[in-house]
């Protein structure tokens, strides 16, 4: 299920323009190889726990941008309000990070929860129809 829950939370950021492409895992290392195309989303899952009549999982997500810090960390603002009007989550905090690999990587990363009943098997709006990406070993890909 976590698979499936770290998948809604891509296919719903994908659906903004904006976004070039999203991660699961832990966050890849930049670097100047074009191999990461930005602005994206890294969706690393931080703890799962339950009772007998839901699951929450807990994330971190970093929206990420290669561009000056002013232009990145605006990109990403942005895209990280979009998200979490699209899963209805009105009560969150972002933090700002800069990281000085090869690529200076600057954005937004926050953690959020979701929880889901023990007998839902599929989350809502989650159709993988109309694609404005591809799906390349497992990374989301914007077209």
């Amino acid at each position: 299920m976590v698979v499936n829950v770290s998948d809604y939370i891509r296919h719903s950021a994908m659906e903004s323009p904006l976004l070039m492409s999203a991660y699961v895992g832990e966050m890849p290392i930049p670097d100047n190889s074009a191999k990461v195309k930005y602005p994206y989303l890294n969706v690393d899952t931080i703890k799962c726990k339950r009772d007998e009549y839901s699951k929450w999982y807990t994330f971190r997500l970093y929206f990420c941008d290669r561009n000056d810090d002013y232009i990145a960390y605006s990109k990403c603002e942005q895209l990280t309000i979009q998200l979490m009007s699209k899963l209805e989550i009105t009560d969150y905090e972002y933090n700002f990070f800069r990281n000085d690999f090869q690529d200076n990587v600057h954005g937004t990363w926050l953690d959020i929860t979701l929880q889901v009943d023990n007998d839902c098997y599929e989350l809502p709006n989650y159709e993988f129809t109309n694609l404005t990406y591809t799906i390349e070993n497992g990374v989301y890909i914007r077209k």
